[in-house]
């Protein structure tokens, strides 16, 4: 697996949230939707939607376990800007 060492970047309150992780249960959910979004992040808007911003827009995908703020990037790459619980 070592061509995927690195494929997720955490940026501002997503790595904060990570960081603060501490439950291996919570953090390979985590991760499990992580390798999902990295899979199948086109949007669907069945579980990936679109969100459009001024910078051009991110994708957002509704837990469980989380619901994150993210953009795929080229190479399998992703980029994630929010990790939030579920709430709607």
């Amino acid at each position: 697996m070592e061509e995927q060492e690195g494929f997720v970047e955490f940026v501002g309150e997503a790595a904060a949230f990570y960081n603060n992780l501490t439950d291996v249960d919570v953090l390979s959910g985590l991760w499990e939707q992580l390798i999902f979004i990295s899979e199948n992040g086109e949007v669907d808007h069945e579980q990936v939607f679109d969100y459009p911003t001024e910078e051009g827009g991110v994708k957002i995908t509704y837990g469980p376990p989380f619901t994150l703020v993210f953009d795929n990037r080229s190479q399998g790459r992703i980029v994630i800007y929010t990790i939030r619980r579920p709430s709607y």
